[in-house]
């Protein structure tokens, strides 16, 4: 990799991946629902601003990983991260996939939350994903 040249390609990544992290720390500063978010009469507007920025914080995130790890492998030439660009979309159709069985077969992952188990087994995708890449990126600087 030459120093301070890295292609056009990241830059397509870096704009969703920015726009996930902004949206994590909207998530934190707005604290959800305590009580259940599909019911009308306990929805707050912290809750809404909460529940918005999450979807766009996952959705981005989804988005960026191929895009990132795509790039990354390109300037880099690191075999290692071949098949880990499949990680952020996986936990992403994992999140949703687990919200939509849990609504149709009606509180399958109890009566509180139906994105629970869903939600946490897709940030576990996604720390993964960021955790390789970036120990991929290191490794490649150190050789190159």
């Amino acid at each position: 990799m030459k120093a301070g040249a890295l292609p056009v390609g990241p830059r397509t990544g870096l704009t969703p991946l920015t726009t996930a992290g902004l949206g994590m720390v909207t998530v934190g500063a707005f604290p959800t629902d305590p009580i259940d978010p599909t019911d009308p009469r306990f929805v707050t507007t912290s809750g809404v601003i909460h529940a918005a920025a999450g979807i766009l914080a996952f959705t981005c995130l989804a988005l960026a990983g191929p895009l990132i790890t795509r790039a990354i492998r390109k300037a880099t030439d690191t075999a290692t991260l071949n098949g880990l660009a499949f990680l952020p979309p996986a936990g992403y159709v994992i999140f949703w996939a687990t919200g939509l069985l849990d609504s149709r077969l009606g509180g399958l992952f109890g009566s509180r939350s139906a994105t629970g188990p869903g939600e946490r087994l897709m940030v576990v995708t996604f720390v993964v994903w960021l955790i390789a890449t970036a120990l991929g990126i290191r490794r490649a600087m150190r050789q190159g």
